[in-house]
């Protein structure tokens, strides 16, 4: 997946864009939990999964380590957006990702 960072969060990962993948063999001492399923046509297999959105956000945090501190208090305020649509902002909201999906992560905007 393709997660894509902007304004205050893309200063504090130091990165515009991300590529994670996302994989259901993860340790079972996490604190999230991915459903994957696959789908398999004659051509190719398109992973889909369900994951609520604090877990994609623990996903952030885990990828980008060094940053957890400041991750763990910007997140909570951020927006989402999957392929330029937005996500509600309710934590417990599970949503389905498609493989290929890009995930905009949007800081809140000071006014100045």
């Amino acid at each position: 997946m393709k997660f894509l960072y902007f304004a205050k969060l893309k200063e504090i990962i130091q990165k515009q864009s991300q590529e994670i993948i996302l994989k259901n063999d993860l340790p079972n001492e996490k604190k999230f939990q991915i459903f994957i399923s696959e789908r398999t046509s004659f051509l190719n297999t398109q992973l889909k999964l369900r994951i609520k959105i604090r877990d994609l956000f623990e996903i952030v945090k885990e990828e980008n380590k060094q940053f957890k501190s400041e991750l763990d208090k910007l997140l909570k305020s951020c927006l989402l957006a999957i392929n330029d649509e937005y996500i509600n902002d309710d934590m417990e909201l599970e949503i389905e990702l498609n493989e290929g999906d890009e995930i905009s992560i949007l800081p809140p905007i000071s006014a100045g």
